[in-house]
Order: C-alpha cells, then structure tokens, then sequence
C-alpha cells in the first residue's frame, strides 16, 4: 500500500483518486482546479513516448492493456512496465469528482488542443478564471520536447535494452542529451526530416476513442469544449491553484 502517492505517472500512481481528492479538499478546501484534457488517443501515443525517453519500451497493446478486442485493468502483477487502464483515460469523471467535491465555479477544463490552435485565447480564459491580470509572455519558437522520429524510436528500442542502473548512470555522467535517440534528433533528424513517430495504429486509435465517445459528449456539454472538434490534433495535467 502507498498511501503517500499523490502525484506521479499514470502507471506509478495507485489509482486511488477518491482519497487523493478528499484528501486535497480537507488541505485546501478553497482550491481551484485547472484541467487541460486531450484527446484520448492522443495522450496515449504521447504517454508512451514519454516511457521510451524515461528509458522504457512497450507496446500500444500492452500499455493500453487492450486483449482479444477489449481493453483491461492496469497490471499490476508480473509485468512491471508502464501500462494504464484506458478505462480510466475518462476525463468527464475528474472533472465531474471535482466539482462535487471543490464546487461549481472551481473546476476549469480546457483541451490542449485549444492551447495549440488558439494560444492567446486558451491563456485569457486561464487569467480569467485565476483573476489574474494578463501579462505579456515572451515570444520563442523552441520547441521542447520534440517527438522522435521512426529512425529515433528505433533506437531507442535498442538502448532501452540495456539495463536500468546502466541507463540512469550514464545519463547522470552526460545528461540525458546525449541519449543516441537525442543526438540523432539534432543530427540526422534535422538534415534529413521524416515522419515523426506515432505509436498507436488509426484501428487502436478508434477503439480508444470509442471507450470514450459518450463520456467525452458529456464533458463537451457541461463546459462547451468538445475534444472531437479538433480533429487529429487533440494527459491530463491537473493543477490545483490556491488562492490567497
């Protein structure tokens, strides 16, 4: 049992988001929730990357835990590789939970894919909700955490075999850019561009989003942001704001 787990990666984390949120009220009682939610498939494909930089492989199958047409609960058995229950990908429910339990006017949700089509206008309903003045953000085009491309997945399947301990103490003497898949994204990548990698396959893709199709329909209704209108584009990132 670990109690103590509030915050961490979806497949590090214990599940018990009932307790985390009684937990957080009796804290915080006066806290704010902000959501920034994501298309389903495209959290997953994007939570996947993130296992193979942390230095882990696996499959869209065996980390969504989808079997013989259906998707199953986290394992938490044998198999100690990242992996979630895609039931629980169902952001109406977080956002619903903390309504009841913060209120009304304390949970804002927001798709990422708004942030990425509409900047400005994701951040002025942010400061809003905040009661925050606007400020000026400084204007860059660096992008972090750029998605490797097939040739960068590729090896990193390859040094992903090489045993954690090994990974994490080469990585502490060089840093993490030094990772071949990092220095080929600089190298290679940028003289010759390909296709960025995408995990999930468009069948598996569908699937997850037709888990949830009616959860994401009622989210949509209840704060007027429907994932599905952002077409291909669309992780939670729950952040609790306390006022003062």
């Amino acid at each position: 049992e670990r109690e103590d787990v509030h915050v961490g990666a979806p497949w590090e984390d214990d599940g018990k988001f009932g307790v985390i949120a009684s937990s957080l009220h009796v804290i915080f009682a006066a806290a704010k929730f902000f959501l920034v939610t994501r298309r389903q498939d495209k959290w997953a494909d994007s939570a996947i990357s993130q296992a193979f930089r942390s230095g882990l492989t696996t499959t869209p199958e065996r980390f969504l835990n989808y079997r013989d047409g259906e998707f199953g609960r986290c394992n938490i058995g044998l198999y100690h590789g990242p992996n979630v229950d895609a039931r629980d990908l169902n952001w109406e429910a977080f956002d619903r939970y903390y309504r009841r339990v913060f209120g009304e006017d304390a949970v804002l949700s927001l798709p990422f894919e708004r942030f990425v089509h509409d900047a400005p206008d994701f951040l002025a309903r942010w400061f809003e909700f905040f009661h925050i003045d606007p400020c000026e953000l400084p204007e860059t085009d660096e992008q972090i955490n750029q998605r490797w491309s097939r040739r960068g997945v590729t090896v990193a399947k390859l040094v992903n075999q090489v045993p954690m301990p090994i990974q994490r103490v080469v990585r502490d003497k060089l840093g993490k850019r030094w990772h071949p898949s990092e220095v080929m994204a600089r190298t290679v990548d940028r003289w010759f561009p390909s296709k960025k990698n995408t995990f999930l396959s468009s069948e598996l893709a569908a699937k997850v989003l037709a888990l949830h199709a009616e959860s994401n329909r009622v989210l949509a209704e209840r704060t007027g942001e429907d994932l599905a209108a952002f077409g291909d584009e669309v992780r939670t990132v729950i952040v609790p704001f306390l006022p003062e």
